[in-house]
């Protein structure tokens, strides 16, 4: 589930999304020496589907993933959460209220046109004006008063009044559109254009042919990337199996599964499951509660049993390949003896049941989810630990949308197991655990912590890498959620491609496909 705040603005251009944007794509570009066959082909197989591969109006998350790969961007983001060059092969900070974008010259769009600084101006300016339809609100409130000089056909400079943040770098990783083609075209206008269907694109891929069942592209790059070219199906029995190369597909912990052919069918689900709790609500408001009820789980074991491994334990809302999650808070196991000393610090007492009870009461906690069978089966693995304990455990199933609307929404719940976009990037935390942040479920407000988030988004390093050390400290002292499990595949190949770290979903591995680099 990705929650957004959406905004519509009903004029001519349109919006993208901040959490994507930012979202770390975990495989990292690399070089290599190793000979091995060229990939020609590869099949992905992704869930959903796509209505169109114009970025400007585009609302699906398989349609951003296949943009990726068609349009530029000034910045991306790397495997570790750092931003990367893109169409901007490097940038300074003239002074600390402006960021100046030295781009990769000599990049043409498929129809034969220059990109040019003009390219990116015109798609700030329609990021600004709300005008890409699928954004969150992040990158326009980002944007909002800066202005955007081109000073020539290859740099671009972005000024404000105050000193820029990380948000301002995270808000540009969406699609630069060409800017001869959409310039003063309305939506309708641009689909009768086709803008919609076959793009005019950026390197290193173009669109050969596209449906709502599959889309084919072809790498443009004079055979300096692979896969050649790419079938993207949105049904796996439109994908034709390709046995040029053998994919491996390796669950994080066990034994690789090697592929007969060339499709690669992803989890369904890519984003951080948590438990969010109300810290406002009845029982959960009392932090130790949240601490003991965290220290009653193992979730490497929810990690083996329920995913089958397809997954990656979470200790913070920080993925551990993010460059500066602590490698030394290590994901606890269960710990009953912890459990017990909390509880009893904090006035609790065990009934003849079993039960942990205080002014008699018993210490009940119900957890809410959807009826996914998935999420279920990790609720009820929760629960289940959380009786062992001696809470009071209990899971209601709710529809997503009832779930959101009147209760998370509403803040009439205790515990809810949701999975939300992010990986720990600084504009992710301001949304999900600022005080006022658009996505802050919990309702946590703390000043420390928001402190320490707003360090994490300083241009300067040094202070930048305090705030996330903050953040993490003071997070696993609030524990305003229960960070669970990140869905995730390990793929590898044989020899075809550099070999990829975890990725999250067939979308996350479609996104990050234009960075893979053939063995030469």
């Amino acid at each position: 589930m990705l929650l957004t705040a959406c905004s519509g603005q009903g004029q001519a251009l349109r919006t993208a999304t901040a959490p994507k944007a930012v979202a770390p794509q975990l495989i990292l570009p690399s070089p290599t020496t190793t000979p091995g066959p060229v990939f020609h082909t590869l099949e992905v197989v992704v869930p959903g589907s796509i209505d169109t591969l114009d970025p400007l109006t585009t609302t699906t998350a398989a349609g951003r993933a296949l943009d990726s790969l068609l349009f530029p961007r000034l910045l991306q983001v790397g495997t570790d959460g750092r931003f990367r060059p893109a169409l901007a092969s490097s940038w300074t900070a003239p002074t600390p209220t402006s960021l100046l974008f030295h781009l990769e010259c000599g990049l043409h769009w498929s129809d034969g046109v220059a990109i040019t600084s003009d390219d990116a101006r015109f798609s700030i300016s329609a990021a600004q004006l709300g005008e890409y339809r699928d954004e969150s609100s992040g990158i326009k409130a980002a944007l909002t008063g800066l202005s955007v000089t081109a000073p020539d056909a290859c740099s671009v400079l972005v000024s404000g009044q105050k000193p820029l943040t990380t948000a301002v770098l995270a808000a540009l990783t969406f699609p630069i559109v060409p800017a001869h083609i959409a310039r003063g075209k309305s939506d309708a206008a641009l689909r009768l254009m086709s803008f919609g269907v076959v793009p005019v694109s950026g390197p290193p891929f173009r669109v050969v042919r596209a449906s709502v069942l599959q889309v084919k592209l072809r790498n443009t790059a004079g055979g300096s990337l692979s896969p050649r070219e790419v079938d993207v199906c949105f049904e796996e029995k439109t994908c034709v199996s390709n046995p040029q190369a053998v994919v491996q597909i390796d669950s994080t912990g066990g034994a690789a599964e090697p592929m007969t052919n060339a499709t690669v069918q992803m989890l369904p689900e890519d984003r951080p499951v948590s438990v969010f709790f109300n810290v406002r609500g009845p029982v959960v408001s009392d932090p130790v509660v949240r601490q003991a009820l965290s220290a009653a789980l193992s979730r490497r074991q929810f990690v083996q049993q329920v995913l089958g491994q397809r997954g990656v334990p979470l200790l913070s809302p920080l993925a551990p390949w993010f460059w500066a999650f602590d490698p030394a808070r290590e994901v606890p196991d269960a710990a009953p003896g912890r459990v017990v000393s909390l509880l009893e610090g904090d006035g609790w007492s065990r009934s003849s049941k079993g039960v942990w009870i205080r002014d008699g009461r018993p210490l009940t906690v119900v957890l809410l989810t959807t009826p996914d069978t998935r999420r279920l089966e990790v609720a009820n693995a929760i629960a289940t630990a959380w009786v062992h304990a001696g809470i009071d455990a209990q899971v209601e199933q709710v529809g997503l949308d009832g779930l959101m609307r009147d209760f998370v929404i509403s803040g009439h719940f205790q515990a809810a197991l949701l999975g939300v976009a992010g990986d720990g990037a600084s504009t992710d935390l301001a949304a999900l655990w600022g005080s006022g942040g658009a996505l802050n479920i919990s309702g946590i407000s703390d000043p420390t912590l928001d402190a320490a988030i707003g360090a994490t988004q300083s241009l300067n390093p040094s202070v930048e890498r305090q705030g996330f050390e903050q953040f993490q400290q003071r997070f696993e002292e609030l524990l305003p959620a229960l960070p669970i499990y990140l869905p995730a595949i390990r793929v590898v190949s044989s020899g075809a491609f550099v070999p990829a770290t975890y990725v999250r979903g067939s979308v996350e591995l479609l996104a990050s496909m234009a960075s893979w680099r053939a063995s030469q």
